[in-house]
């Protein structure tokens, strides 16, 4: 879910820039996935990508880092983390 959000939004860079109203069709599909999943693995998949997006649209850089250090392990294989979260600002936080 992540990839398709990256994927509409274009980049990470974009994700944090974009208006209120894209935001809240990410929330919307997310919120409607997680009621349709079944499975508690999928809903659990589901909530931390909720929260990942949340927090990237945050405007929030020390949230962001935060969010980014406890559920990348969820999210990225290691090494593959998308490399927009190691920027100065983000590195230095956790």
């Amino acid at each position: 879910m992540w990839d398709a959000v990256i994927e509409r939004s274009s980049s990470i860079e974009e994700l944090r820039e974009e208006p209120m109203y894209a935001r809240s069709i990410h929330f919307d599909v997310i919120s409607k996935m997680i009621n349709t999943t079944e499975s508690e693995a999928g809903k659990l998949g589901l909530e931390i990508c909720k929260a990942m997006v949340l927090a990237t649209q945050s405007e929030d850089a020390t949230l962001e880092a935060f969010a980014f250090e406890r559920f990348k392990r969820f999210l990225w294989r290691p090494g593959e983390e998308p490399q927009e979260f190691f920027m100065p600002a983000h590195r230095d936080k956790f």
